[in-house]
């Protein structure tokens, strides 16, 4: 799907950044955990509410990102996660990775609970394997 969206996000370059949105909008959700690397991984996904309430604990398994093409199966999305603006806790942990164990923690802040979304990527490019970006459009997630 990340890649399928990946080659619409270039043609929004391209002049057509509303369809990219309007497409991603239909397939993402409050948070989003993108798989980049060759290889699946297996892991959770914690969200803290601003008042300290659990907002979100899941398990995933994500396939392997296959080279240039869309690959089905290396995202997870999980809705209805923001209840309210303010700053949410979010933690991933993969526990056998190309980069070994990995958990990460940081804080999101969610001003616009309806609008923005949070994306969690293993293997995007950068020093992390893991990035974190929030964000209320689609291809706003390739300029942070």
């Amino acid at each position: 799907m990340l890649a399928g969206l990946g080659t619409l996000a270039t043609a929004g370059l391209a002049g057509c950044t509303d369809l990219v949105n309007a497409v991603a909008d239909e397939a993402l959700e409050d948070v989003n955990v993108f798989n980049e690397t060759p290889e699946a991984l297996s892991g959770s996904v914690t969200v803290l509410a601003p008042d300290g309430s659990t907002a979100l604990e899941e398990r995933f398994e994500l396939k392997a990102k296959e080279p240039d093409e869309p690959t089905e199966g290396a995202t997870a999305v999980y809705s209805d996660v923001w209840q309210e603006s303010g700053a949410y806790e979010v933690t991933v942990e993969v526990t056998d990775s190309m980069y070994g164990a990995v958990e990460r923690s940081r804080t999101a802040e969610v001003n616009d609970p309806d609008e923005e979304m949070l994306a969690v990527g293993f293997g995007v490019e950068g020093e992390d394997p893991v990035t974190f970006v929030v964000a209320d459009e689609f291809t706003d997630f390739a300029t942070q």
